[in-house]
């Protein structure tokens, strides 16, 4: 009987009287979502934006075709298997990384390298073509012309246009 009672609801419990608290709404795992998603955020933007400009200023080189590897292999590969292959590897054979567990970051690093790694691919590869659109631009010469170092061009000058078109792609981030 209750089994049935069960199938009947979906699975959800009603409203607990005694509680006040909602059996389909779990507020610790709402935390670790939250937690997992802002790892995910800060591993996507940390390899995303470096790859993306190292490939764009050194377009042609080994670098640039690794970069577009990475780019090829990330938005290609499913994320269930990236996550498989790095718990073999770094948690299995190597021994870095926790396999299962929330008490500490590194218990977030393979979770949200694995839900990153599609978006750094996605980000990456929009970053560099921005970057080289800008590094082409009459601005960035100018400021080589004037005696600017080469990675103040590209970091401080160059960056800043080259990131507004991968701006409105940070949200869906956030949503994914």
């Amino acid at each position: 009987m209750a089994i049935s009672q069960e199938c009947d609801t979906g699975g959800f419990r009603p409203l607990d009287q005694r509680s006040g608290a909602s059996a389909g709404l779990d507020q610790g795992a709402l935390a670790q979502f939250h937690q997992l998603a802002l790892v995910s955020l800060l591993i996507t933007v940390i390899l995303a934006f470096p790859l993306g400009v190292i490939a764009a200023v050194k377009k042609g080189t080994v670098v640039d075709t690794l970069a577009n590897l990475i780019a090829v292999l990330g938005q290609s590969l499913p994320q269930f298997w990236v996550g498989i292959v790095l718990i073999q590897v770094f948690a299995v054979h190597l021994r870095w990384l926790p396999v299962a567990g929330n008490s500490s970051l590194w218990h977030y690093i393979l979770p949200g390298f694995t839900l990153g790694w599609f978006l750094v691919a996605g980000i990456m590869r929009l970053l560099r073509s921005s970057m080289l659109d800008v590094l082409d631009s009459e601005f960035v010469k100018l400021a080589r012309i004037k005696g600017v170092s080469g990675w103040s061009v590209v970091w401080k000058h160059a960056l800043k246009n080259a990131s507004c078109p991968s701006s409105p792609s940070q949200p869906s981030i956030l949503l994914f």
